[in-house]
């Protein structure tokens, strides 16, 4: 009984509150920003959309990482007002609202939302604030290609490849990925990737791989490539080639011996010699 008349007491402040003041009703806001990644250099455009119902606009306002940039005051003498403090090369204010910003360089990089204020019609006592947001990504390319580094270009069978990719500079740093003869390589359980981040006065994107060399895996080649890429916006590679030493799989040869030892117990042993040395022995 207790649960019921809280509940009927509920839906009487609804009423009450529907019926006196208007139903509280904005709906719908969406802001967007185009295009959402841009080369350093480029142009965005900010606008926001929101749909009222039976409520007055108090005011719109856009904001970069909470900096206000733009806000729309219908009550004001002047109702637009735009603070520009990006390093941009031009700001232009179009209708509806509409921010274009020519020019962009990285510190456009950052949440965009726009806020919406009403109050419901009739009353100055009851507002309503609805918001939404995006992320801007302004691409700064790396400074320069790839660079793979390794201790040696040659590489032996049963022995591991390591190398290390680094990508210099750019914001956001590059994704980095490796390709072993024309295949992406992930982790896995017999291929490993490091990725970090080296910090100094310019930043750089590092990848540390780890290759095992199986036997039969490789046809005496290994084509490394090390790939730069910054979403869509930006791609470079750098490839490098290597051979597999000319001992790495004929300098071991393994001989089968089996043998009875005290107790019939039968074992067998894997006898590895050096070839020129068998050779020399049997010559």
């Amino acid at each position: 009984m207790q649960v019921y008349s809280f509940e009927m007491a509920l839906l009487a402040i609804f009423l009450f509150l529907f019926n006196i003041q208007g139903y509280l009703c904005i709906f719908d806001v969406k802001v967007s920003v185009l295009p959402p990644v841009v080369k350093v250099g480029g142009n965005i455009t900010v606008g926001c959309s929101y749909t009222l119902d039976n409520e007055r606009l108090i005011n719109v306002k856009y904001l970069h990482d909470d900096r206000e940039f733009y806000s729309y005051t219908p009550s004001d003498k002047i109702p637009d007002h735009v603070t520009a403090f990006f390093n941009v090369t031009n700001t232009i204010l179009n209708n509806g609202g509409v921010v274009v910003f020519e020019g962009v360089h990285t510190d456009a990089t950052g949440v965009v939302k726009c806020v919406v204020s009403t109050e419901a019609a009739g009353t100055v006592t009851s507002s309503s604030v609805l918001s939404d947001s995006t992320f801007v990504t302004v691409v700064e390319e790396p400074r320069e290609s790839p660079n793979i580094t390794l201790k040696s270009k040659k590489f032996q069978i049963r022995k591991e490849v390591k190398a290390n990719c680094s990508s210099r500079g750019g914001a956001p740093l590059a994704n980095l990925t490796w390709y072993v003869n024309g295949d992406e390589v992930d982790n896995s359980d017999t291929s490993r990737i490091k990725q970090y981040t080296e910090k100094s006065d310019v930043n750089s994107s590092v990848s540390e791989l780890t290759l095992p060399v199986l036997p039969g895996a490789y046809n005496g080649t290994i084509h490394l490539r090390c790939e730069a890429t910054q979403f869509a916006l930006y791609n470079a590679s750098t490839e490098v080639l290597l051979e597999e030493e000319a001992s790495s799989s004929s300098s071991m040869l393994q001989f089968p011996f089996t043998g009875r030892v005290g107790g019939g117990v039968v074992i067998s042993v894997a006898v590895s010699v050096i070839h020129h040395s068998l050779q020399r022995y049997l010559s």
